[in-house]
């Protein structure tokens, strides 16, 4: 059961579940360090725009009771469930699993009831850790105050009780805590990625203004791309989103990818940690889908078109990726890709044209919007029955394209506010292009 949210924020999320889920604290955090079948209440993090693909993700993988609000879905797992969700959720950001939940109304009432978590079950004496915060509250003003009252609080009661004390890493720490603060409601929890989901691992290199994996996921999955699609790019740079449409056809979970690099994740050095179910989930071997895989991407410089083939390579799916400079402004589906693209959209699966044209915020284009106008004729005249999907943060160069949109989606591509905007290109429009060019 999917229960959708407003326009809660983050906050709402991890602070409402901590109290639905949570009875006494220390008691709590005592189970769930020595019941490895003791629910957790859980945090996953992901982008503005593309908590449904999440949310779809999770039903997939047999968490269908979850609350979804802006930027991120709550729901109860077994420890099984966040290693799955770990290896194989490809628009997530971060596993926020709680520790607990309190109230304070100032520094000193964090500092004490932070100090009642027993914290000799969630680190030990010989890790080091992190403290992040968010703040929502009119109580505390700087997160990162409120963030050194934490660590006091842990650092405090190791010496109170052992004489040793944790030693704080802020960069690659052992374990990462993370506290959240709505109004007077503070909630703890750890962070079982480490490291941001969205890396990967393949990426060595990019372009002037790559997206990261996980908004080319969620982009992909906005377009109802499926294996078995025939999918272009016109503007691919690095390859980041045909590579992510590659793993997807030929399903390859990300953790694979993590793994294959050594890229470890925060869990993996916890107290609790179970290193057996673990290899259970992430040891097993990939099963590749079989089938023609029609994933094809342009760009205008050769030397990102070769980044883009390097990255394909190291991500283990360049036999099933296309990368070949062209200009959009001329692109042929005829001539390019061997002539293959034009031969694949008689096919029975969709046709898309996923495309992050550059914006003029970072890339500089003195043309910018002939270059749009172009791309709206070369839509016209090349991808008659396909559905275009064009990410932009220029929302005036947006309007060149010339065509009807039928679905704009706000997205955040970093900093930069874009809109995901849906074009569907029927066979008319060719016919009419057809009838001009001959007049």
């Amino acid at each position: 059961m999917l229960i959708a949210g407003n326009d809660s924020s983050i906050a709402r999320i991890v602070a409402v579940s901590a109290r639905v889920y949570y009875g006494p604290m220390q008691q709590a955090a005592r189970n769930r360090a020595s019941d490895p079948g003791t629910e957790f209440t859980c945090t996953v993090t992901t982008l503005s725009g593309i908590e449904q693909i999440l949310s779809a993700e999770l039903t997939a993988l047999g968490i269908p009771e979850h609350t979804v609000v802006s930027r991120a879905i709550a729901f109860q797992a077994g420890r099984e469930d966040i290693y799955r969700c770990l290896h194989q959720l490809r628009t997530g950001l971060r596993v926020l699993v709680h520790i607990g939940s309190f109230e304070a109304h100032d520094a000193d009432e964090l500092y004490r009831k932070a100090g009642e978590i027993p914290w000799n079950s969630v680190i030990s004496g010989e890790n080091t850790f992190a403290v992040s915060c968010t703040v929502a509250s009119d109580l505390f003003h700087h997160s990162g105050f409120a963030a050194l009252k934490l660590k006091d609080a842990v650092v405090d009661q190791f010496r109170a009780r052992t004489g040793r004390r944790p030693n704080v890493e802020p960069e690659h720490p052992d374990v990462r805590l993370h506290l959240h603060i709505e109004g007077s409601r503070c909630t703890v929890s750890r962070d079982a990625a480490g490291d941001s989901l969205h890396k990967r691992g393949y990426r060595l290199k990019a372009g002037d203004a790559p997206l990261t994996e996980t908004l080319a996921a969620g982009l992909l999955g906005l377009s109802g791309f499926s294996p078995g699609s025939l999918l272009v790019d016109p503007f691919c740079g690095s390859g980041t989103i045909v590579i992510e449409a590659a793993l997807m056809a030929l399903g390859i979970p990300p953790g694979e990818l993590r793994t294959r690099f050594g890229l470890s994740y925060g869990c993996e050095r916890w107290l609790d940690f179970d290193s057996r179910l673990w290899k259970k989930v992430t040891g097993a071997e990939s099963h590749a889908k079989s089938g023609d895989v029609q994933l094809f991407g342009f760009d205008l410089d050769q030397k990102v078109i070769a980044i883009a083939q390097e990255n394909a390579r190291r991500a283990g799916v360049d036999h099933a990726v296309h990368f070949q400079q062209a200009d959009v402004r001329t692109l042929d589906l005829d001539r390019v890709a061997g002539g293959r693209i034009a031969a694949a959209r008689s096919g029975g699966g969709s046709r898309l044209v996923v495309a992050n044209p550059p914006y003029g915020e970072r890339l500089v284009d003195p043309d910018l919007g002939d270059l749009y106008r172009a791309t709206g004729d070369t839509l016209k005249r090349q991808f008659a029955g396909f559905d275009a999907w064009v990410l932009s943060g220029n929302f005036a160069a947006l309007k060149q394209v010339g065509l009807r949109s039928e679905r704009r989606i706000p997205l955040m591509n970093g900093p930069l506010e874009c809109r995901y905007v849906h074009f569907k290109l029927r066979e008319k429009q060719q016919e009419e292009v057809n009838r001009h060019d001959d007049t």
